[in-house]
């Protein structure tokens, strides 16, 4: 049913109900591995996207930090930075975190 980048582009081109994206949230929590790669596609989704798209994207990504956080490895140590015990994806946004506003801004410019 293809690779997980093409499920989760999938996942974010049918972003349209609470539901898909609690479905995309957990999509991307159980693959810990591809965080990198998800994250690059959601920069380009959210270029590619309306600004009603864009607000459902972002809602899987605080879906996400929102999670996260609640983690039993993040909730032990108390720490908010990027380097504490964050799952892979949490450490991989803080560094996309600056594309992710680029891509905002340059997609909000050109509508």
């Amino acid at each position: 049913s293809g690779t997980s980048s093409e499920q989760w582009a999938t996942l974010l081109r049918g972003l349209g109900s609470s539901a898909s994206v609690e479905q995309a949230v957990s999509f991307a929590l159980e693959r810990p591995d591809f965080a990198e790669e998800m994250l690059a596609a959601t920069v380009f989704h959210l270029m590619d996207r309306k600004a009603d798209s864009r607000v459902r994207i972002l809602a899987v990504v605080d879906g996400i930090c929102t999670r996260a956080a609640a983690a039993p490895a993040a909730a032990e140590t108390g720490e908010t930075s990027c380097e504490s015990g964050r799952p892979a994806f949490i450490k991989a946004l803080c560094s996309y975190l600056p594309r992710m506003l680029e891509a905002l801004l340059d997609s909000g410019a050109a509508r």
